[in-house]
C-alpha cells in the first residue's frame, strides 16, 4: 500500500510510518502536495551462512561432456604444475 504524507506529518508520524514501511507499505513524501521522494523497505537478505541458501539458484542447462578446460592444462595440474616454481 502507498501512502502519501507531507514533510510536516513524516516528522510527526516518522517511527509509526517506518514501521508500516517494515511491514511493506511505501511512504510517498510530498512537498506542497507534490511528490518528490518514495520511503520504501530493502528487499530481504539472503542469510548465506544457513545450509541451503542457494537452493533452487542453478540451472543445469546441458549434460557435461568433457573437462571445462584444456586437456594441456589439466595435465599440468594433475602433474602437480607450481607456478612458483
Amino acid at each position: 500500500m502507498k501512502i502519501s504524507v507531507n514533510i510536516g506529518e513524516l516528522k510527526s508520524r516518522l517511527c509509526e510510518l517506518l514501521d508500516r514501511v517494515e511491514k511493506g507499505d511505501e511512504i510517498e513524501v510530498c512537498r506542497g502536495n507534490v511528490p518528490f521522494a518514495i520511503i520504501a523497505g530493502i528487499p530481504e537478505r539472503k542469510n548465506h551462512s544457513k545450509p541451503g541458501w542457494a537452493k533452487g539458484s542453478l540451472r543445469i542447462l546441458q549434460h557435461v561432456q568433457g573437462p571445462a578446460i584444456p586437456e594441456q592444462d589439466w595435465n599440468l595440474l594433475r602433474d602437480g604444475f607450481d607456478p612458483l616454481a
